[in-house]
């Protein structure tokens, strides 16, 4: 979001720039008649603002989704009968995906039906598996607090918008999860460089010894996962 409203900055300076060599240029000359130099200042106003609009509407949308994203894991968590497992939610312009794995087809249904009940949610991609006997306890046996719980969601939210901001990840399926205060990085990548950048990109953005490294690179065998 910062370097997008940056880059806004910047073609305003370009624009003031080039307005300033034309004057300069221009010095001593005839000067070009009043309605036609209204009109071109009227014009590039308009683009000039169309483009800031745009920028902010991205980094709006991109916001928004991630809000989603963390309202619709909130329901999930909420729920009991989904709490012992580990269900990732996504958002694109009010599309949700979830992907996980549960024990139950029943349990995959709920899962999806509690999301469609989530405010603002459009559509639900349910990518999550059946897998009997994979119901696993949480991180840890207690309980988080409720503020516990909305510290670890806007922290999750702020690593996920960092991630996003970073063009070296284009093509990644990354997931976020905080549980009190511990991130954990998750999905899969396409090379070790993408997921040295991932981490570090996190570790940057949360507390660096809360980074957990649970991502896979795309077409590694599991011997070579285990080196990499």
């Amino acid at each position: 979001m910062l370097r997008r409203l940056f880059a806004l900055v910047v073609l305003v300076l370009i624009c003031g720039v080039a307005v300033y060599a034309w004057n300069k240029e221009h010095a001593g000359r005839a000067p070009a008649p009043l309605g036609a130099a209204a009109n071109d200042l009227e014009r590039g106003a308009r683009t000039l603002g169309a483009e800031a609009k745009e920028k902010l509407g991205e980094v709006g949308q991109e916001i928004g989704d991630a809000k989603l994203a963390v309202s619709v894991k909130t329901a999930l968590r909420f729920n009991r009968h989904l709490r012992p497992y580990r269900i990732e939610a996504s958002a694109d312009q009010g599309a949700v995906t979830l992907r996980g794995q549960v024990d139950r087809e029943d349990m995959r249904a709920r899962a999806g039906e509690v999301t469609a009940a989530v405010p603002d949610v459009k559509s639900v991609v349910n990518q999550v598996q059946v897998v009997p006997g994979v119901a696993l306890p949480a991180p840890d046996a207690a309980e988080r607090t409720l503020g516990e719980q909305l510290d670890d969601h806007a922290l999750e939210v702020k690593v996920k918008i960092a991630l996003s901001l970073n063009k070296g990840l284009k093509g990644s399926d990354l997931t976020v999860t905080a549980y009190r205060r511990q991130v954990i990085l998750g999905g899969a990548v396409a090379t070790p460089s993408q997921r040295d950048l991932a981490l570090q990109t996190a570790r940057d953005t949360a507390p660096p010894d809360s980074v957990v490294d649970r991502i896979t690179i795309r077409g590694a065998s599991a011997s070579e996962r285990e080196t990499l």
